[in-house]
């Protein structure tokens, strides 16, 4: 008999958002707590805000409130992990 090892360990995706102001007109959404290296693949997407840079990296650059989603790709067996972040926006003007 032969015995076939199930590689089906899926990565780890771990982000954090954050709040843009008067300001604050961009900000860099964190994905380094996420698994790492030269085996994953990086993947921003937004159905609401906007990505400025980095979409297919650990770090993308955001300049509007939205929902965010990294998907963290396993190369070796296509497994794969999502987080979803929200950017918020805090653009109160002060009264005079």
């Amino acid at each position: 008999s032969i015995n076939v090892a199930e590689d089906v360990a899926s990565p780890t995706a771990v982000a954090s958002g954050g709040t843009l102001d008067c300001n604050t007109t961009s900000l860099i959404l964190n994905g380094s707590g996420s698994s790492s290296g030269p085996g994953f693949s990086y993947q921003w997407n937004t159905s609401n805000g906007n990505i400025v840079s980095g979409a297919n990296t650990l770090n993308a650059t955001v300049d509007a409130p939205g929902a965010y989603t990294l998907t963290v790709t396993n190369a070796a067996n296509g497994c794969f992990s999502t987080v979803n972040v929200n950017v918020t926006q805090n653009i109160a003007l002060p009264t005079a």
